[in-house]
């Protein structure tokens, strides 16, 4: 765990350009072993054929990944844990819209990474937080994985997407009248 923020044996560097960046930016250094366990990375490290010393540079064009998040993602690659209840991130989470977002973020980078220890916990945050407020947050993004990448690999949202269709049947009024001239 001490290996992380360590940088005497550390062999490589981990280079992202998010979805809202034009430029890549350094995110980590760390373990080319240690960083193989996620089979993304693992694939982007043989494709670019990095040796020690090395630059590994990711393309995170989700808009869900933020780099926070990833950071404490790749933490867990060296046995972090992801707190329970509030997710770690950077930005203070000022309601429970904020909360979601850096759960979906979770969700999006344990997808991306291919990690599903993160991806559970992203999930199972995001479908605790599920309400009124964050119900069209949860639709859109379901909307947006599922259009992405429709089959089920074990990273999908299927729980997520289970968990909004509860909801919506659970909590929609009984008592709702639909305007027929609007």
């Amino acid at each position: 765990r001490n290996g992380f923020p360590d940088d005497t044996w550390n062999d490589c560097v981990i280079k992202v350009r998010f979805a809202d960046s034009p430029e890549f930016r350094v995110l980590a250094t760390g373990h080319r072993f240690i960083f193989s366990r996620s089979p993304t990375l693992a694939t982007v490290m043989k494709a670019q054929r990095t040796m020690p010393g090395s630059e590994i540079f990711l393309e995170a064009h989700d808009k869900y990944i933020r780099p926070d998040v990833m950071w404490y993602a790749l933490r867990t690659l060296y046995g972090w844990p992801i707190a329970e209840g509030p997710l770690p991130s950077e930005l203070q989470p000022r309601d429970v819209r904020d909360d979601f977002d850096t759960a979906l973020s979770y969700l999006a980078t344990g997808r991306f990474l291919r990690l599903p220890w993160v991806h559970a916990v992203g999930s199972a945050r995001a479908s605790y937080l599920l309400c009124w407020d964050t119900i069209e947050q949860a639709v859109k993004f379901v909307s947006q994985a599922v259009a992405l990448s429709p089959r089920d690999d074990g990273f999908g949202v299927s729980e997520l997407l289970s968990h909004v269709l509860d909801f919506l049947v659970h909590h929609f009024p009984t008592n709702l009248v639909l305007d027929t001239n609007a």
